[in-house]
């Protein structure tokens, strides 16, 4: 069973660490915008989508760990799923609020 949850998370882990290095790498968590003379943060476009990604196979992951009688696969899944699918929503409102803003 462990084999099967590190088989879907090891792989995305990888993507995600990705996204996150190649943002940082060139420089795409801040920019001045010039029009308004404001800083603002940029849209991550691949972390949204990544991170729902990730939420949704460590709801798949607490799930089976719910059928099978696993506590840490459980524990572990659910704590995954709300801190991914948490980072999704808080990335998403802040999108939102930084496209009003402008």
């Amino acid at each position: 069973m462990a084999l099967a949850s590190a088989a879907r998370a090891v792989p995305l882990a990888a993507v995600l660490l990705h996204v996150l290095r190649e943002d940082a790498r060139h420089g795409n968590t801040r920019h001045e915008d010039t029009r308004h003379g404001n800083a603002r943060h940029e849209d991550h476009r691949a972390l949204l989508p990544v991170l729902t990604v990730a939420g949704a196979a460590q709801l798949g992951d607490a799930a089976i760990g719910v059928g099978q009688g696993i506590a840490g696969m459980a524990v572990g899944g659910s704590v995954g799923a709300v801190v991914h699918l948490a980072s999704a929503w808080w990335l998403s409102r802040h999108r939102r609020a930084a496209a009003a803003a402008v």
